[in-house]
């Protein structure tokens, strides 16, 4: 964990850059729907906005307290989801780099969020095993359950 992300050509089975401006490790990445941009999230506490095609940040996100554990596009949307160490997932817009939402129900680090088909629904989940899916528009959780056995590290809508 050098705090870099490197983006590889497939085809050719080399790597064609390396944006390297977190100073801790990157937990993930996603990447916009039109392929032009691509999230990273860092344990440095930051979210990273990337121009693929010019290689360069366009925008630093902060609102965590804690390592960012997590990231994911909305499809077909600017939006986007974090999760953190400090238990909170945050609803962004990329486009206008502001914070819309924040969604406070977990007391334990954040592993995984992700949003339904249609972006009407977020679940997430944490290392104490919670899994709770909230409502996007309002931030309301609509459901809450602890699995068995400790912490949960994956969330995924049907």
């Amino acid at each position: 964990g050098d705090g870099s992300v490197r983006l590889w050509e497939t085809a050719t089975r080399t790597c064609i850059a390396v944006l390297a401006e977190h100073s801790h490790p990157v937990w993930s990445c996603s990447f916009h729907h039109t392929g032009n941009f691509l999230l990273t999230c860092s344990m440095d506490g930051t979210t990273k906005l990337w121009d693929v095609n010019t290689l360069r940040c366009r925008q630093t996100f902060r609102g965590h307290t804690d390592s960012v554990n997590c990231v994911v596009f909305q499809n077909k949307s600017n939006n986007f989801i974090t999760g953190g160490a400090d238990g909170l997932v945050l609803l962004w817009n990329a486009k206008k780099g502001l914070l819309i939402r924040t969604f406070r129900a977990h007391s334990h680090p954040v592993n995984h969020v992700t949003f339904n088909r249609t972006g009407d629904l977020i679940a997430s989940v944490d290392t104490s095993g919670a899994a709770i899916v909230w409502e996007t528009n309002t931030g309301t959780p609509i459901m809450r359950t602890t699995l068995e056995g400790g912490s949960a590290n994956r969330s995924c809508f049907d």
